[in-house]
């Protein structure tokens, strides 16, 4: 367009299709001409809504007006003066969107033209379906496309060289800048767990592969959900940078901090009255309190950005509000049921481990029995509670944390429980109490994990696939899923039962 070489008029224009009104070309190639992009949408004024410039346009204001039909209009008079250019027209139109997550259908152009060679071509669903004729070209893929004919750049020829090497699986030559790429391709598309996708048993005796000598009990928990996350942020430090959040709704974690916000708050406040005593029923002034406890945290994370559009953040809040109300009224039977009273809240927690390692954290709330001494500890979850939930289960090394608050406990009686305080689990709760096979079973666990990571055991492992969130259980909350294998669920199913996995695989088996 702006270096000419040859005469005027000789040569190929690559340029907007709205150029090409007027021009006359023996060949033309429409690219893109799928519904919504040929002819494109009308699009937005920045400034002024469509409906001041319709009104304009209406009583006779300036010339020149365009409102939304007027745009349109103009959009589809422009994509039919490309289309009838050249003496020889070729539209083409994507299946699919560039990731593949969203089809993509032909434009109604495409489907006028089609219609004048197949009168049954009535809609662009029957035109994306239609089989290949002479008149329509179908490649199996963009991949497939691109290997056939004549090369038409250094890129594409590279590209076909690879394709070959992967399908004759031969080796890259010396140098080969592809010899890395491809090697990470064969590795993750084996049957065994290579170094490619957590397999760091080769090397020898890395001083930082090992548990860290103080760890937190969540950060043992996510070894035993995969590997690959503990690796990353546990072993190598890795840290996502922050992003501002463009959830519409309250995102889980922020829910729950302003839950465990809520009753921390709550809870001092009427500590410091010397409140509850014991089997005291919480009032309606006390919940009229903690709602209001729960209006300034809320106000907070809206003025931070985490609070979601008003529009759907309202729903949140209510069933926020709601399992508030609910919450207060369950914690009145538990503390009639328990005999204690609510002492000690976010309580900083250190302990020993079975095998000598340092546990620290934070306790979300400490009953105390006034009269046998006797403790309830308790870790607020606001989720639902899993499926495989039981007393005195370890979840197969993913639960660890209330075996390690009994550590804590410093031999004093005591029960713990993960307690599910909100609509979607239920108000239940689950139950930990120490017993010499439930000590066995949680040190055996813990051994487990130690060795798991000193023999460099760290794969992917992403759970089921939730149809509907459309991601992988495992992955829906996990900082890392962005630099994982797309192909991660059929990669670990064909290398769960590999020698390499046995590492950490044996942390279930330990738990159960």
């Amino acid at each position: 367009a702006s270096i000419r070489e040859g005469r005027a008029g000789e040569g190929v224009l690559i340029a907007d299709h709205r150029i090409a009104g007027g021009l006359l070309f023996r060949r033309v190639v429409l690219c893109g001409a799928a519904e919504g992009l040929l002819p494109a949408g009308p699009g937005s004024d920045a400034l002024v809504p469509d409906q001041a410039w319709a009104a304009l346009r209406e009583r006779g204001g300036l010339p020149y007006l365009e409102d939304v039909a007027l745009r349109v209009e103009r959009r589809r008079r422009d994509a039919a003066r490309a289309a009838a250019c050249g003496g020889s027209v070729v539209m083409t139109c994507p299946l699919y969107e560039g990731a593949g997550a969203h089809d993509r259908y032909p434009s109604p152009l495409a489907v006028e033209a089609a219609r004048r060679r197949d009168p049954e071509v009535a809609t662009a669903t029957a035109l994306r379906a239609h089989p290949a004729t002479e008149w329509l070209a179908r490649p199996p893929s963009p991949l497939a496309a691109q290997l056939a004919g004549p090369a038409i750049d250094s890129w594409e020829a590279g590209l076909r060289a690879a394709v070959l090497r992967v399908q004759d699986d031969a080796p890259a030559p010396p140098g080969d800048p592809l010899a890395r790429p491809l090697a990470m391709l064969r590795g993750r598309r084996g049957a065994t767990l290579s170094e490619w996708d957590g397999n760091l048993a080769a090397l020898v005796a890395p001083d930082w592969m090992r548990v860290p000598p103080v760890v937190s009990p969540t950060r043992l928990e996510s070894y035993g959900t995969c590997g690959f996350r503990f690796l990353l942020a546990s072993l190598l430090g890795v840290r996502v940078p922050e992003e501002p959040p463009d959830d519409p709704t309250i995102d889980p974690i922020t829910r729950g901090n302003l839950m465990h916000a809520t009753l921390e708050d709550f809870f001092r406040e009427r500590r410091a009255e010397g409140r509850p005593r014991v089997g005291e029923a919480w009032t309606p002034a006390d919940e009229a309190r903690a709602q209001e406890i729960l209006t300034g945290h809320l106000d907070d994370a809206r003025r931070r950005g985490r609070g979601g559009l008003p529009v759907f953040a309202r729903q949140d809040e209510r069933a926020l509000r709601a399992d508030l109300t609910e919450f207060l009224i369950a914690d009145t039977e538990l503390r009639r049921e328990t005999g204690a009273v609510p002492e000690r809240f976010e309580e900083p927690m250190s302990a020993e481990g079975p095998g000598g390692q340092r546990f620290h954290g934070y306790i979300d709330r400490i009953d105390r029995d006034p009269v046998t001494g006797a403790l309830t500890i308790l870790d607020y979850k606001t989720g639902r509670r899993p499926e495989d939930a039981a007393d005195d289960s370890l979840g197969g090394g993913t639960r660890l944390q209330l075996p390690v608050y009994l550590l804590a406990a410093g031999g004093a009686p005591a029960t713990a429980a993960y307690w599910y305080i909100s609509a979607r689990g239920g108000f239940t709760r689950t139950s930990y109490v120490s017993t010499p096979e439930a000590d066995a079973r949680f040190a055996a666990t813990l051994t487990a994990v130690a060795d798991g990571v000193a023999k460099g055991s760290f794969p992917a492992v992403p759970g089921e696939f939730d149809e509907f969130y459309g991601e992988f259980d495992n992955c829906r909350h996990c900082d890392f899923t962005r630099i994982c294998a797309r192909a991660r669920g059929v990669d670990f199913s064909r290398k769960e039962a590999d020698g390499g996995v046995r590492p950490w695989s044996g942390v279930g088996e330990a738990a159960t």
